[in-house]
């Protein structure tokens, strides 16, 4: 992706071009159900490379005996987070109600990638609040199962290229951005562009989930 150079008076925010369209992949992590009993640790409805770096972590903490309790705990724990779904929390829901029911009748459109559950589940939670707020776009299904060049990873507000370039970016991607910077979902104020994002419309992207995101 290539940032392009836009200034916008109402937030610094950065632009870059998203990718096309490609090859259709399934992919997502797993969010695993895991209990102990004894010395076993089953898990399960847990992919099987999920499963697999899961096994391998515990091999190496019952090999290694100087590793303290308290070692060992965190290495699990950030082990499971890594593996856990993505959800929205009470505060980030009603935060970003608050910023989009005063615009009913605005559209938007939320897009996954194609056979990714998680990002699915994820994407379902802004569904529900969109549709909350009287926002259209979002009928039936809600969301749409996109196939990129490369999946995005974590959250992307999109516009169409056309208007970037031309200073035309939508106020509601701006307000988005804005809002979801402000709570955490994103890590910058990075707005993307693609050519087949349909002029004056916002995109909402539920990509992947990045392994720093818990």
């Amino acid at each position: 992706m290539r940032p392009i150079a836009l200034l916008f008076c109402l937030v610094s925010t950065a632009i870059c071009q998203s990718q096309t369209t490609g090859p259709a992949t399934t992919k997502g992590p797993c969010s695993p159900a895991i209990t102990g009993s004894g010395n076993t640790i089953n898990i399960k409805t847990c992919g099987t490379e999920q499963g697999d770096e899961f096994r391998k972590l515990l091999k190496t903490i019952a090999s290694n005996q100087q590793l303290d309790t308290a070692t060992i705990l965190k290495k699990l724990d950030d082990c499971l987070q890594t593996m856990a779904n993505r959800h929205l929390t009470e505060a980030q829901k009603t935060s970003i109600l608050a910023k989009v029911s005063p615009l009913p009748g605005h559209k938007i459109s939320i897009n996954i990638p194609l056979g990714n559950s998680e990002a699915k589940s994820y994407a379902m939670e802004f569904v529900e609040i969109f549709r909350k707020a009287r926002w259209i776009g979002i009928e039936d299904a809600g969301v749409g199962q996109s196939v990129w060049d490369k999946d995005p990873a974590g959250i992307e507000i999109t516009v169409n290229e056309a208007d970037a370039r031309a200073g035309r970016v939508p106020p509601d991607a701006i307000l988005l951005l804005d809002t979801f910077f402000q709570l955490g979902l994103v890590d910058r104020r990075t707005m993307f562009v693609n050519s087949g994002t349909p002029s004056g419309d916002v995109e909402l992207r539920i990509g992947t989930k990045p392994p720093t995101i818990h």
